[in-house]
């Protein structure tokens, strides 16, 4: 047997396609004992707590598919009725990796799982929710694009060339171009196999320090030793570096390829994340392969950090260069699987991103020839819930800066360097994959102080990179889309128009208003109100943004935000334009009036359109955006309203006016009133 080389993978699928293969390790036992909060809140079903602690890893929250095969699907190859689940996943398929669950499921929980999948079968796929279009967070409201949402399979990293072009990887083995915001239908030629299983497959993607000078693109793959298609396959990662020349991959030079003994015939960690220092030199992480001890052996590639010249030369300050037996590019061992590297600006620290076991995802600062401890110590446990170790720390092992347990699959890092986000500055955006999540995290040295989650549930964020142009991309999958976000707003240069307290600043008949709970109030439940109530800011304003929380209560309610508005003495009309939040019977469509010509400019959309994105009877976030001839208008982060004046007939300025009408008893209800000059 070769060095480092299993006869057969140790971890494999549960109820996959006769070539998919799995999760990640001890997902025999039980592949995610703790799981991912989104996860089925509301699912009653006794088979769900069987799939879930032994499944969903695999096959996904929702039965679509990850590193094994889809679950909801209209060809099965052993029979989709509920007995011959049922025996697939008692007796596992011959000649695949599908095991047999008969001895370690109890025979009523082989039933109730089996029974769960063919319920699923009968149901509507899942859909997700559309991407919001605004998000809140603490300094910032974040605007999201999906600039790819169809094409891609399993992207794992974007590099951008230009504000206009960027590359991007898929972990299948393909590379293509993004050309002005739109994903090239035409892949670059890229023939190597690739070892496409579990975590393996086209991973990273880096362009030199001097691209523009000499056009060397690096890239890392899963290299197999044989059959490409077969699972058993032993494989490896290796690093290359080539030039792209239109839709050909050319030029091609080996920098990192270990001996064919160090190949090992599993599916799992293979890294990798590239990063370059200041003075161009490399730096990229392996995974230990679902071999925990070959992280502490340094006479094994696995579980390492690497350091090498662009061309793969061996700095002759390495710290492990002239020493036997070891590869003279090992920079730092005992790493599990490093899945994010960055270069902190300010300080040059490289930072590194761990991506634990149960428990036990680390934030490192990776030191020259530094032990970070795996599997020797940990704040994890096995996938199944025994002990990895009983210690998380020892001398001579470096501790992490940060770790997160429970794990939320810490991916990429990258720190914030944009103009775009000066409020962001030096602080470290981390990708999630389990949780979803990206997260910001404010440091203060080597010391985070902070974090917040600043976009949750849209998909595993996969890789993290800032565009040219200063906004950032985020590659998810699960769905596969790539991500613009950009800043809409700082609420740091926000001002309140209502304190929660007194009219101060607003005009009108203050009689036909009243203030409770922190919010203002326009209409009463008792009775019908006669006529439009407005209420108006003293002060006029030309390009701004307006934000609000909003709620109406009662029957044929109708109720807006008026704006860049001339009043006349009594209320009654106003000229300017109208941002329609209410309806009868409470159907929100975020409609645009143009007051001063009794026209409706702008319908939003159908009310069984936005129902699913406003709350009825209770708070909305409204946002209305007036800038130049254009109209914006969000509910709930959705966009209701977009709409330019060609005729440059909009106000150039103008007050702000609450406005409420019913044909019965109904109340409008603001509060939280914020404006921002633009």
């Amino acid at each position: 047997m070769m060095k480092g080389h299993l006869s057969r993978p140790l971890f494999v699928s549960v109820l996959g396609r006769a070539s998919s293969i799995s999760c990640s390790g001890l997902c025999l036992i039980a592949s995610l004992v703790f799981l991912d909060p989104l996860v089925g809140q509301n699912e009653n079903h006794p088979g769900f707590e069987v799939y879930k602690q032994n499944c969903v890893v695999c096959h996904g929250k929702y039965l679509e598919g990850r590193t094994a095969g889809p679950l909801v699907k209209d060809i099965w190859l052993q029979g989709n009725d509920e007995s011959s689940i049922r025996s697939t996943v008692t007796n596992g398929i011959p000649g695949t990796l599908m095991p047999a669950w008969e001895s370690m499921l109890s025979e009523e929980d082989l039933r109730n799982v089996a029974a769960y999948v063919f319920r699923k079968q009968q149901e509507p796929a899942f859909k997700r929710d559309p991407i919001p279009e605004l998000v809140e967070t603490e300094l910032a409201t974040l605007q999201l694009e999906s600039v790819v949402d169809s094409g891609l399979i399993t992207p794992w990293a974007i590099e951008f060339i230009d504000a206009e072009t960027a590359i991007i990887t898929e972990r299948p083995g393909r590379l293509r171009w993004l050309k002005n915001g739109k994903l090239d239908p035409k892949p670059i030629e890229w023939l190597h196999p690739t070892y496409e299983f579990g975590d393996g497959g086209l991973m990273d993607v880096a362009l030199d320090p001097k691209y523009d000078e000499n056009g060397w693109v690096y890239l890392a793959y899963s290299e197999p030793l044989g059959n490409p298609l077969d699972p058993l396959t032993p494989s490896m990662t290796k690093v290359i570096r080539g030039k792209i020349d239109g839709y050909q991959w050319t030029n091609e030079e080996t920098l990192f390829q270990v001996p064919h003994e160090d190949f090992v015939s599993t599916i799992f960690r293979f890294g990798l994340r590239f990063a370059f220092d200041e003075h161009g030199i490399l730096y990229f992480s392996v995974g230990d392969r679902g071999l925990p001890p070959h992280a502490q052996d340094l006479s094994l590639t696995s579980g390492k950090i690497y350091r090498m010249h662009a061309n793969g030369s061996v700095p002759p300050d390495n710290p492990f260069v002239g020493k036997k037996g070891i590869h003279p590019a090992t920079y730092a061992y005992g790493s599990r699987n490093a899945q994010g590297l960055a270069f902190n600006p300010k300080t040059g620290d490289l930072w590194a991103s761990e991506h634990g076991a149960r428990g036990g995802d680390e934030l490192n600062i990776i030191q020259p020839g530094a032990n970070y401890g795996w599997p020797e110590v940990t704040h994890g446990v096995n996938y199944d819930g025994t002990i990895i170790s009983e210690f998380s720390e020892k001398p001579g092992m470096e501790s992490p800066i940060l770790h997160w347990t429970p794990s939320i699959a810490v991916c990429p890092i990258e720190f914030v360097t944009s103009p775009r986000f000066s409020i962001w500055e030096n602080d470290l955006l981390v990708g999630a994959l389990k949780f979803e999540e990206i997260r910001r995290l404010v440091l203060d040295g080597r010391k985070v102080v902070s974090e917040e989650i600043l976009v949750k549930g849209l998909g595993r964020v996969r890789d993290l990179k800032q565009n040219p142009d200063g906004s950032l991309y985020a590659v998810l999958n699960d769905p596969d889309i790539i991500l613009r976000i950009t800043p809409h707003a700082f609420t740091s240069d926000q001002v309140s128009l209502f304190d929660g307290t007194t009219f101060d600043g607003w005009e009108g008949p203050l009689e036909s208003f009243r203030i409770e709970d922190g919010a203002i109030v326009g209409g009463t439940l008792e009775k019908p109100i006669p006529k439009n109530q407005f209420l108006s800011t003293k002060k006029r304003y030309s390009d701004f943004q307006l934000k609000a929380k909003f709620k109406l209560v009662g029957e044929h309610v109708n109720a807006g935000i008026q704006f860049r508005t001339e009043r006349i003495p009594d209320h009654h009309e106003v000229i300017g334009y109208q941002a329609d939040m209410g309806g009868r019977r409470n159907q929100f469509w975020g409609a645009l009036y143009d007051e001063s010509r009794r026209r409706k400019v702008l319908q939003g959309p159908k009310s069984e359109d936005i129902l699913p994105f406003i709350k009825l009877r209770d708070w909305n976030d409204y946002t209305i955006q007036a800038e130049g001839n254009r109209i914006r208008l969000w509910i709930n982060g959705y966009k209701t309203v977009d709409y330019l004046e060609e005729d440059d007939s909009i106000e150039e300025s103008g007050i702000i006016a609450l406005q409420i009408h019913s044909g019965g008893p109904s109340e409008a209800w603001y509060r939280d009133i914020v404006i921002q000059e633009l």
